[in-house]
C-alpha cells in the first residue's frame, strides 16, 4: 500500500474513532440511576401519578434536546472532516450532554412505577 493512500486510510479510521466517542450518548442508551421507592413511600396514588407524569414529562424534554445537541455534534464533525479538519481541533462541540439528569430521571421513572405497583394504584 503506498504511503499516501495508508495515511489516507489511517485518517479516516481516526475520524470514525473520534466520532463514535466524542458525541453525547442517545437517550435511550443511558442506564437509569437507582432511586428507591423510599422516596416516594408517603405518596397516595393520585400524588404518584401526578409525579409519574412530571417526571415523565421531564424525561421526554431532556431526551429531545439530548438528541439535538447530539445530532448537532455529528453534523459539526462531519462538516469539518469533509470541509476543513484541523479546524475540528479547536471546535467546542455544540450539543450538551444531558446524561447525568436523564440517569436520574430514568431512575426516578422506575422508582415511581414501583411504588405505584405497591400501593395497588392501577
Amino acid at each position: 500500500m503506498r504511503k499516501g493512500k495508508f495515511t489516507q486510510v489511517a485518517s479516516v479510521i481516526c475520524a470514525l474513532a473520534f466520532l463514535t466517542t466524542s458525541c453525547a450518548p442517545t437517550a435511550g442508551s443511558i442506564v437509569g440511576s437507582h432511586v428507591s421507592t423510599a422516596r416516594y413511600s408517603h405518596l397516595d396514588c393520585s400524588q404518584l401519578n401526578y409525579e409519574l407524569s412530571d417526571v415523565k414529562q421531564k424525561l421526554a424534554s431532556l431526551s429531545h434536546e439530548q438528541g439535538k445537541g447530539r445530532g448537532a455534534d455529528t453534523a459539526l464533525l462531519l462538516g469539518g472532516l469533509f470541509l476543513f479538519w484541523p479546524l475540528l481541533l479547536a471546535m467546542p462541540f455544540v450539543g450538551k450532554d444531558h446524561s447525568d439528569p436523564i440517569a436520574d430521571l430514568k431512575g426516578q421513572l422506575t422508582a415511581l412505577k414501583r411504588a405505584h405497583a405497591q400501593n395497588n394504584c392501577y
